[in-house]
């Protein structure tokens, strides 16, 4: 659906995509995503009774950020990290929050009332 959401409608569908087969496809894929989630790297919500009915993609350098401020990932890890956003082009966490600091925000104001409609035969 673009942005990161994936709506999640057949998950052997999903778990063959993923490269897993057999009778236990559908399993090994959950317990692979399990860990995705609990690392941070996507967040689930559950879709009547398909656990990963609907997933948002985060977005990798800020499950990374996450991680070291965790103590999750050690240096070299990082280092390598960093070399390969640079061969990707991936944009780094900071460079994120900077691009986003330029947009404007709608704050609402207290007290003020909602724009009238204007009538259909009304002059402009």
């Amino acid at each position: 659906m673009g942005e990161g959401f994936i709506e999640i409608k057949d998950e052997q569908e999903h778990a063959y995509g993923s490269g897993y087969s057999g009778s236990r496809a559908v399993r090994t894929w959950q317990e692979r995503m399990r860990i995705l989630e609990k690392l941070g790297f996507i967040k689930v919500k559950q879709v009547q009774n398909r656990t990963y009915g609907c997933v948002l993609l985060v977005h990798p350098a800020a499950v990374i950020e996450a991680l070291v401020e965790s103590g999750k990932i050690n240096k070299t890890w990082l280092d390598t990290y960093a070399i390969r956003q640079i061969e990707t082009k991936e944009t780094t966490l900071e460079q994120r929050r900077k691009s986003r600091e330029g947009t404007a925000k709608v704050i609402p104001l207290k007290g003020a009332r909602p724009a009238q409609k204007r009538s259909s035969s009304a002059a402009p």
